[in-house]
């Protein structure tokens, strides 16, 4: 019995160590590919931690863009009431006539010696 037990003991060993360095080379590209993992989820937390950063510093430039806006119009209605003042204000915009050339001066000089 003891012949018949070397041989399977002897077999059992090499299978069980062919096993061994299957689960261990398994295990080692489970490990990597694991690690990879972690590095990418890593990164996606620092690119979401970023994006929030920057969305929470932009949302403060627009909390109340209507009352900017309100604010815009009732500014350009202001300066267009002034402009509009001053522009009646000025000595040339007192007579417009439309519609006549403006005789040249050298025309009249030459007519009159």
């Amino acid at each position: 019995m003891s012949a018949l037990a070397a041989p399977l003991e002897e077999h059992c060993r090499s299978i069980s160590s062919a096993l061994s360095a299957e689960l261990k080379s398994a295990f080692a590209f489970v490990e990597n590919k694991l690690d990879g993992i972690q590095a990418t989820v890593t990164e996606n937390s620092k690119r979401i931690t970023s994006l929030e950063t920057n969305a929470n510093f932009h949302e403060g430039h627009f909390q109340d863009p209507e009352s900017s806006w309100l604010t815009l119009t009732e500014l350009c209605a202001k300066l267009k009431a002034k402009n509009t003042d001053l522009e009646g204000r000025r000595p040339r915009n007192n007579l417009r006539i439309i519609g006549c050339q403006k005789p040249l001066s050298h025309t009249l000089y030459l007519f009159w010696q």
